[in-house]
């Protein structure tokens, strides 16, 4: 029973850690570019989950297998090296570790630097205006029905 507890602690903390940082990243960098600071770009996001991706599978992966994803673990499932009631337990812990991050995120976002919007808060073109350059273009239109 300790044996499963400790996989289970492990898949929920290292889904945590690999969504907190991967989706954080992702969230953190619109933001970073309207508060004028350098932003991560593609490149930092990507390492970031990479990054965090392979961190948490080396850790897991002696104690759990490091699945961290339910798709992981499903396919685990499918060929028979796992459980139906283990696959239940590892699926419910990173999908519990994944919200949890997700709580986490907005949290941190409130503490972010008060008095900066959140990129949500802005218009599209102050957000994100390196798209248009890259040939992506945003219309909105009006409904006139």
């Amino acid at each position: 029973m300790r044996r499963i507890a400790q996989q289970l602690a492990i898949e929920f903390a290292g889904t945590f850690l690999v969504v907190f940082f991967a989706a954080g990243a992702l969230a953190v960098d619109p933001w970073l570019k309207t508060a004028g600071e350098p932003a991560l770009g593609t490149l930092g996001a990507a390492l970031a989950y990479g990054l965090a991706v392979a961190a948490m599978t080396e850790i897991a992966g002696p104690v759990s297998g490091g699945h961290l994803n339910p798709a992981i673990s499903l396919g685990a499932w499918a060929t028979r090296r796992m459980g139906t009631w283990r696959l239940l337990g590892y699926a419910l812990a990173q999908l519990a570790g994944a919200v949890a991050a997700a709580v986490a995120l907005l949290a941190y976002k409130k503490a972010l630097r008060p008095g900066v919007p959140a990129p949500e808060e802005l218009p599209p073109e102050r957000v994100l205006p390196d798209l248009s350059a890259r040939g992506i273009t945003f219309e909105i239109r009006e409904s006139t029905a």
